[in-house]
């Protein structure tokens, strides 16, 4: 992912993001974020996927972390199975 587009696709959302570069040498930045209509709800993150990731959750209200958790009970479930 793109920071341009990640970035275009949150204000779209309602939300406000910006990158502050950690280090000079390397390509790392440290993302903020925040709802423009609630200053409230906001957060950090260390990549563009992960801000993707947290704003979609925000977003959905954690539809993908509801997602990732059922995927793993499934996967524990199956792995039982084989025991």
């Amino acid at each position: 992912m793109l920071w341009k587009e990640v970035k275009s696709w949150c204000k779209e959302n309602g939300f406000k993001t910006d990158r502050t570069k950690i280090k000079e040498e390397e390509n790392s930045y440290n993302y903020t974020w925040f709802k423009i209509d609630d200053p409230s709800i906001s957060g950090t993150a260390t990549s563009v996927s992960k801000l993707a990731t947290i704003i979609y959750n925000v977003i959905t209200d954690n539809k993908y972390v509801e997602y990732q958790t059922k995927y793993q009970e499934q996967q524990a479930l199956e792995d039982f199975k084989y025991e």
